[in-house]
């Protein structure tokens, strides 16, 4: 589970992007002021919600093909304002497609700060809402983004894994 958050860490600070104040309107629902100084900072909530949620990692590779799909989608700068609330979110609506357990927004609201039961609730209705609700990931997509969770070192170092299809990895750069 360690080296599944440490791989979305990694690929969550990569997206990250300067935060301009004026470009995001602090009454938005996905705006959240959370500092990084740090991948370990993102890791950290990661692992906190994994933790005490024990969903599977599996749900981790999902979410990162949420995020992404949601941020071409909603054109929501993925900033220190944004990654918090959008994070959270992809997490929960991946949790509840892939397990077969049932999760509750109540479940995630009692792991995360300065998200209440309505709010999520809310995030989780925008965030489905602009997915279209294609929630649904096929074979090819989940081993894309699972090899992109998996394409760095215990350093923080992107490698290329020995049998990597290249043309893959090239994509995926």
């Amino acid at each position: 589970m360690h080296k599944t958050s440490r791989g979305l860490a990694n690929r969550i600070f990569e997206l990250l992007e300067p935060c301009d104040q004026n470009q995001i309107q602090s009454q938005h629902h996905f705006y959240y002021e959370f500092p990084i100084q740090d991948v370990e900072t993102i890791y950290d909530v990661i692992y906190s919600i994994i933790y005490n949620t024990t969903i599977q990692p599996e749900v981790l590779v999902c979410s990162l093909g949420y995020i992404r799909k949601f941020l071409n989608l909603s054109l929501l700068p993925f900033t220190n304002c944004t990654w918090y609330r959008v994070t959270v979110t992809a997490l929960l609506v991946s949790a509840k497609t892939w397990d077969d357990r049932n999760f509750c927004n109540n479940n995630f609201v009692q792991t995360v700060a300065d998200i209440n039961l309505e709010l999520m609730s809310q995030l989780e209705l925008l965030f489905c809402f602009t997915l279209d609700f294609r929630v649904l990931m096929n074979e090819a997509d989940y081993d894309i983004y699972y090899k992109q969770i998996f394409l760095f070192n215990d350093e923080n170092e992107f490698i290329l894994f020995e049998g990597a299809d290249r043309t893959v990895c090239k994509d995926l750069e």
